[in-house]
């Protein structure tokens, strides 16, 4: 059997090894490890393993870079795989807001549909980063979205005004619960 350099057989490019997002003796590992096995599984999944390594494995996100990195994520992953490790990369906490914010702008995401996800993960963004405002909290009532609500009825910070809206008007009988038990038990 002819073995191909790593990044031919896992169908990457030299920016994967550029950006950071894996290494040459990581990519050498899972070339040895993807040889050895006798039934080999698709190699189009390393590319995907390797995208959520470099999520979780890294620190924080440096900034020159991560906006390059998402873009070579969305160009060189399958549309499905996209999706996954953007909503990964996203919702990770070691993103800055500005990260965020620059990511979730991109135009090449619109493709995948992902506008109801970012707007629930920049809420709920503000909810673990920001002061509780007025404007952050009609965002999150307005937003109808049960993740963004139960959220932002657990805040110890919510006035007794919102708990009732939210105890006759929350998005589901969860949130309603909440914000009933809450109150009674101020």
């Amino acid at each position: 059997m002819i073995k191909e350099p790593p990044l031919k057989l896992f169908g990457l490019n030299d920016a994967w090894i550029d950006l950071g997002v894996v290494t040459a003796a990581r990519l050498d590992e899972l070339a040895e490890e993807y040889y050895k096995e006798r039934y080999p599984h698709n190699l189009e999944h390393h590319a995907l393993f390797v995208s959520y390594e470099y999520i979780n494995n890294a620190g924080s996100f440096d900034n020159d870079k991560v906006l390059q990195v998402a873009e070579l994520l969305i160009s060189e992953l399958d549309g499905g795989d996209v999706w996954q490790v953007i909503r990964t990369l996203l919702s990770s906490d070691k993103l800055t807001d500005d990260q965020f914010t620059l990511i979730a702008s991109l135009e090449s995401l619109k493709v995948f549909e992902l506008a109801k996800y970012i707007e629930q993960v920049r809420l709920l963004r503000c909810l673990r980063h920001s002061v509780l405002t007025d404007d952050v909290i009609k965002e999150c009532i307005d937003s109808g979205n049960p993740n963004v609500q139960r959220q932002l009825v657990e805040r110890a910070d919510i006035e007794d005004g919102y708990l009732t809206y939210l105890k006759d008007r929350g998005v589901n009988k969860k949130i309603r619960n909440i914000a009933g038990h809450r109150l009674r038990t101020r």
